[in-house]
């Protein structure tokens, strides 16, 4: 494949994609709520001082911002730029600041100002104009003066420039003159400020230029993972070799797979279904590699998603990790700086409690024993399956009948099979300890050793120079001379967006030994191509059957770039840009190689919330890991189908579906139980009528108590990709009578995929359509019909009856089922809410199978007991095993 000519067309997509995004008009649609200010600007001229505005409507849009807080933010717009361009009305604020809510009061964030870069690409201002505006109003404080220093470096680019409206500063100009000025020819700079709810955009402009850089590389000057990428390499396995996986958690087969594969492989690719741990997978991979000595870029297409792998970061290490650092724009930016100031007195405090060499020698102990114990379990479960069939074999003769005798006199010596897998299973917990104690004193030796060096000790202050400047194309040039390199031994993992990463790391091939990219089922495929390129291996994460990233841009525009930059019919389409995500581009790659992992242990949700999803897109192959809470009976009426008899207006709202899910927020209030909530429909008039309904009939302190306390989240299934709730409601808002457009998007797998796994514990389904209506290939037919599961017995022998009388007499109850959390297990017991699994190893067919090692320590993450039973303990020390079972 022609990899520049790829890159060339991947580019042009991107600019045309995006050109939709920004704040270009004030009275737009991208500007879902908007104040205009009156009287005198004040917020920005001093410190602390609050927006003049009135109490309500303050509050107002900070409901409406937390209710859309996945894809919207509230900004304050200041010194307004007017005009017509290309056609369109221009009502545009030159500075915007992010504000913060303090006591009902909104107060700008001065520290955190940013010109708005969306308008200045749009009108292709330079960069030079750009920068200058910027070093202006550096600290956000805005004097008398400030406002006419600016409009003269704009007018550097305005040959023709209005500033008339700038004469009495800080007086600030009404509405209806701002919107007047927009249809007008020429420019106008006006006294003029906002609040405004913005849907949150993606500037590209550090993107692109990175594009086009490497449009004009040759092949062999691009990394292997992007060469890989783009088909100008073949992918290989790596060598693989058995090591320990330096985790602070016990890992599941997939897991341990997707650890091997991304140490040895170019390319891995990890799909993980719903709530089956892909920020956990990603985090833990990464510790991995750091346990090496290897440096980790992890690259998301949105701030949340970073924000969580921080967090799994965090949870995997029991606190703050000192080695991760969150790079990117505004308070990240300030906060890198930060942690990088306190590194010049690192080295005096708390840094050398931490004994590495101690602590590496208990961990090589411990793995020992491990090993030993391992050993020894294995041992005796190939004993007592290879024994077991003396005892039911029907062999009477007086030579077997010596080997039982005497083999039954050791047996009585020894521990039950149960504790030794006790103890095996508190080896893998104390294991997890120390890993977590490892990497602590690891990191501090690395940092120990690259602080006695005077060319890192130097990197570290010129990067904290050249990031104490406000960003600008002269930044950037200075920071592609530094080694950031060096950094790496006191932070080896860096977490940014793919939008961001341009303005903290150079575009240097192979920058990092590991980058990760999650979310990458909504990451473009252009957007992918800088961030592969900074590293040597690459690992990339997603589920194909969950929400692409969401494509505005035409299949015809589509197809004349490809036609533009000459792509083949092949390369056309393996890389349709509007159809294709980046994992469904790398998993049509790798699908079928070992480079290929897919995680199956669902965490999130109960067993009846998950199984459509399970069974309809995964073909069973998720383990629910909450099964045993199913089977205990705490997910009962978790799923509420509740049929509703209400019909779609004109404007796409079900006002009847709207007044069930109004009706369950007002239970969650008089509940007042500590859980979250969400709202979630697959129509955005929906979603917007929703809003509205909160806002008119609830008051603002109920609004205040859905969103602080229950965390009320309301959008599309587009918002809630990779959000979750505790409770969700969901609203299918369609009829018997709706269009076939309606419901084909409905029937899309991936909407539905999403719309269906965003609840933990309970969900409740507003549906105004019966499954006889629908037709037979109806996704929603199905899931309206679909049954309640159930479970099954397992074929019993005289072994299992005589145990189940024996606990039955102990109060133990059996329960009747033949899977566990994906597992077939032979009996599971219940007593006072504590669920056993009991594994009956050396039984006659196949319940005397014993469960894979890996498999028992997955019911324990299930938070399932395990204990082992073998039949010729329960032949000669029946009573031990019942005392054993009953004192745990």
């Amino acid at each position: 494949m022609g990899g520049s000519r790829v890159l060339g067309y991947l580019r042009d997509c991107l600019a045309r994609e995006r050109s939709r995004d920004g704040v270009i008009n004030l009275f737009g649609g991208k500007v879902l709520r908007r104040a205009v200010l009156k009287g005198e600007e004040v917020a920005v001229r001093d410190d602390f001082v609050a927006v003049e505005i009135d109490p309500e409507v303050g509050q107002y849009l900070v409901r409406m911002a937390g209710l859309r807080s996945r894809d919207a933010e509230l900004w304050y717009g200041t010194l307004m730029l007017c005009g017509r361009f290309k056609g369109r009305r221009v009502v545009c604020p030159l500075l915007l600041y992010p504000l913060r809510e303090v006591d009902g009061v909104l107060f700008p964030v001065l520290e955190e100002v940013k010109v708005n870069e969306v308008l200045f690409d749009e009108l292709g201002v330079p960069s030079e104009v750009e920068g200058e505006i910027e070093d202006l109003v550096s600290g956000g404080r805005l004097s008398l003066v400030t406002p006419d220093l600016v409009a003269k470096a704009l007018g550097e680019f305005f040959e023709e420039l209005d500033v008339s409206g700038l004469v009495e500063y800080p007086k600030l100009v009404v509405s209806g003159v701002l919107y007047g000025a927009g249809g007008e020819p020429g420019w106008k700079l006006f006294s003029g400020a906002a609040l405004m709810l913005v849907q949150k955009s993606k500037n590209v402009a550090g993107l692109l230029k990175e594009l086009d850089v490497l449009k004009k590389m040759k092949v062999s000057e691009l990394s292997n993972p992007l060469r890989i990428y783009l088909g100008e390499s073949e992918w290989l396995d790596g060598e693989d070799s058995e090591r320990e996986f330096l985790v602070p958690a016990i890992l599941s087969e997939p897991q341990v797979r997707l650890l091997s594969s991304v140490a040895r492989n170019d390319l891995t690719v990890c799909e993980g279904p719903p709530g089956t741990g892909k920020s956990f997978s990603l985090a833990a991979a990464a510790l991995d590699e750091v346990a090496l000595g290897r440096s980790v870029l992890i690259c998301c297409r949105s701030n949340e998603a970073a924000k969580v792998l921080e967090g799994k970061l965090e949870e995997l290490m029991g606190g703050v990790s000192e080695l991760v650092v969150r790079a990117g724009r505004g308070r990240l930016l300030k906060d890198f700086k930060t942690r990088l100031a306190e590194l010049d007195g690192w080295w005096t405090g708390k840094w050398m409690e931490m004994d590495y060499e101690e602590v590496n020698r208990e961990r090589k102990e411990l793995m020992g024993k491990l090993m030993e114990w391992e050993e020894k379990l294995q041992g005796l479960i190939d004993e007592a399956m290879r024994v077991g069939r003396w005892f039911w074999s029907g062999d009477e003769s007086w030579w077997l009948e010596i080997r039982k005798w005497f083999h039954l006199k050791r047996l009585r010596r020894r521990v039950l099979l149960a504790e030794v897998f006790d103890v095996f299973a508190e080896l893998h917990e104390q294991r997890v300890d120390l890993a977590r104690r490892y990497h602590g004193a690891w990191q501090r030796r690395r940092r120990k050793r690259a602080w006695e060096s005077v060319a890192t000790r130097k990197t570290v202050r010129s990067y904290r120079k050249v990031l104490s400047a406000r960003y600008s194309s002269a930044q950037e040039e200075r920071l592609k001379r530094l080694n950031p390199e060096l950094l790496f031994e006191f932070f080896p993992v860096w977490i940014t967006t793919t939008d961001d990463v341009h303005r903290v790391l150079p575009l240097d091939k192979g920058l990092f030994d590991v980058v990760m990219m999650d979310e990458a089922t909504q990451c473009d495929l252009g957007s992918a191509a800088p961030v592969l390129f900074r590293g040597r291996r690459a690992l990339v994460a997603g589920d194909r059957n969950q929400l692409r990233h969401l494509s505005f841009l035409s299949n015809e525009g589509c197809v004349g770039l490809a036609k533009k930059w000459g792509l083949t019919e092949e390369e056309a389409e393996s890389f349709q840009y509007r159809q294709c995500s980046l994992i469904e581009r790398c998993g049509e790659l790798l699908e079928g190689e070992g480079g290929f992992v897919r995680l199956n242990e669902h965490f999130r949700s109960l067993p009846s919330l998950i199984r459509f999803s399970n069974e309809e897109f995964y073909r069973g192959s998720l383990r629910v890991m909450r099964d045993s809470e199913g089977v205990l009976g705490l997910g009962e009426g978790a799923l509420e189908l509740l049929q509703v008899d209400g019909f779609c207006d004109q404007e796409g709202v079900n006002e009847a579906e709207l007044e069930v899910g109004l009706e369950i927020c007002r239970k969650v209030l008089r509940d007042d139980r500590n859980e979250t909530i969400g709202f979630l429909s697959p129509f955005r008039a929906q979603v917007d009528a929703f809003l509205e309904a909160l806002e008119e009939k609830f008051d603002p302190c109920e609004i205040d108590r859905l969103l602080k306390r229950h965390q009320l989240l309301v959008g599309t299934a587009h918002s809630f990709q990779g959000a979750e709730r505790d409770g969700m409601i969901l609203s299918f808002v369609v009829t018997g009578k709706c269009s076939a457009g309606k419901l084909r998007f409905l029937e899309r797998a991936d909407v539905f995929n999403v719309s269906v796994t965003r609840a933990r514990n309970w969900m409740k389904v507003c549906h105004s359509v019966r499954g006889d209506e629908l037709n037979r290939g109806s996704l929603l037919r199905r899931y309206l019909r679909m049954s309640g599961g159930g479970v099954s017995d397992a074929k019993g022998n005289e072994i299992e009856c005589d145990l189940i009388e024996e606990l039955k007499k102990k109060g133990w109850s059996r329960v009747l089922r033949g899977e566990l959390t994906g597992v077939e297990v032979d009996l599971i017991f219940e007593k006072s809410g504590q669920l056993v699994v009991i594994d009956m190893i050396g039984m006659r067919g196949d319940v005397g199978q014993s469960m894979r090692l890996g498999d028992l320590l997955g019911l324990r993450r299930g938070g399932v007991r395990v204990v082992l039973l073998r039949m010729d303990e329960w032949e000669e020390r029946r009573d031990e095993f019942l005392e054993y079972l009953d004192s745990k």
